[in-house]
């Protein structure tokens, strides 16, 4: 669990350093808690090595923290500028840190995404996070998870195509990718933006902040279903989705309620 306050002031929005605290899932028990000093999002991979990455949007970023299986400090390393909109990338399942960094004064130009090797400190751009290079603009990071099939190793990510006019109607999608040179095997596209992703046997499911939940066909991206969430008779919005067995989904709502959902 992550905890990196926000708070405005007269000067701006300020971001308050960070926590991250480890539970089992097995009893729930509180078994460790980080506070590296500066807010944080979280990269892991299936092992247990996680970066808790600097996303204090500075003019001189600080370096970001790693942390071994063990849950212990395992050195420092520079992922580069972290915004809000720009990189979020965080990937379900995953067994590499994968992470998104761009050049330029903001480090929003040109992203990529990239792989960090926990044990040499070593950072690889894999492939450009746009793929649509008649495309004048940029795309938004979002959600992700990494998956395999008989196709090969693949991450489906959500996004959105950044527009000085806001979200524009079919600018929000879902992509899948091949590992590792990015190649685009689908995109499914909407009209409002991806709060939550995952991937369970051949079904990617993903919730939109409209209130729809929408279930594709992990190979070819074709829609298997799309719902409306509702509790009761009141709309509700998913900022968060997990897939943990075939059929069943949880899903974390905008008032605070946890939803365990059987599903087609």
């Amino acid at each position: 669990m992550l905890d990196s306050p926000t708070r405005h002031t007269e000067d701006g929005w300020q971001l308050s350093p960070g926590s991250a605290v480890r539970f089992s899932l097995a009893d729930g028990t509180h078994t460790a808690a980080l506070a590296p000093g500066f807010p944080i999002a979280l990269a892991a991979r299936t092992d247990g090595w996680m970066v808790l990455r600097n996303v204090d949007y500075a003019s001189t970023p600080e370096e970001s923290l790693l942390i071994s299986p063990e849950g212990q400090e395992a050195g420092r390393v520079g992922l580069g500028r972290f915004d809000l909109f720009n990189h979020p990338f965080a990937v379900r399942h995953s067994p590499e840190l994968f992470f998104l960094r761009g050049g330029g004064k903001w480090g929003v130009e040109g992203k990529q995404v990239a792989r960090l090797d926990p044990l040499t400190r070593t950072v690889t751009d894999l492939f450009s996070l746009e793929w649509d290079t008649a495309r004048n603009g940029r795309l938004f990071g979002g959600p992700a998870a990494y998956f395999r099939d008989a196709a090969g190793e693949a991450l489906v990510h959500g996004g959105a195509v950044h527009d000085g006019r806001g979200l524009l109607p079919g600018n929000a999608f879902v992509a899948r990718r091949a590992l590792p040179n990015g190649n685009v095997t689908w995109v499914f596209t909407a009209d409002h933006n991806v709060t939550s992703l995952d991937v369970s046997d051949g079904t990617v499911y993903a919730a939109f902040t409209s209130g729809t939940v929408v279930a594709l066909d992990a190979v070819t991206g074709a829609m298997r279903w799309r719902h409306s969430l509702r509790v009761g008779a009141s709309p509700a919005v998913a900022l968060s989705l997990t897939a943990p067995s075939p059929g069943r989904l949880v899903l974390g709502t905008t008032d605070g309620r946890i939803l365990d959902c059987t599903v087609p």
